[in-house]
């Protein structure tokens, strides 16, 4: 009966593992997904730089400032690979930092070391 479980669920298994990889891929910057073990029940990645820029493109925000850096201590990300339809993916992040700048000062910067 195992066996039939397995064999059922591992196109669902493929197909949020693509989705994962491609997510991960778009907001981690410099991440190796192919080596990452995407599989097991639970992801931990220490030191990840995110791509701020592609979350707030993704929200639609229009911030006054722009972000020139941000780093997670710890990503932590928690698959129920045996309850994908009631139990939800966790991402939980640890020590957030994020450098930010005026868009002004940031943009003057630009013209001058051009």
């Amino acid at each position: 009966m195992s066996y039939v479980l397995n064999y059922v669920a591992s196109p669902v298994r493929n197909y949020v593992s693509s989705i994962l990889v491609s997510a991960l891929s778009k907001y981690i910057i410099g991440i190796e997904v192919n080596s990452l073990g995407i599989l097991s029940q639970e992801l931990n990645l220490q030191n990840v730089e995110l791509n701020l820029t592609s979350i707030e493109e993704d929200l639609g925000l229009q911030l006054p400032i722009v972000i020139k850096s941000s780093f997670a201590k710890s990503l932590k990300i928690v698959i129920p690979w045996t309850s994908l339809l009631s139990l939800p993916i966790g991402v939980y992040i640890d020590n957030l930092d994020i450098e930010i700048g005026d868009k002004k000062t940031v943009c003057m910067e630009l013209i001058c070391n051009t």
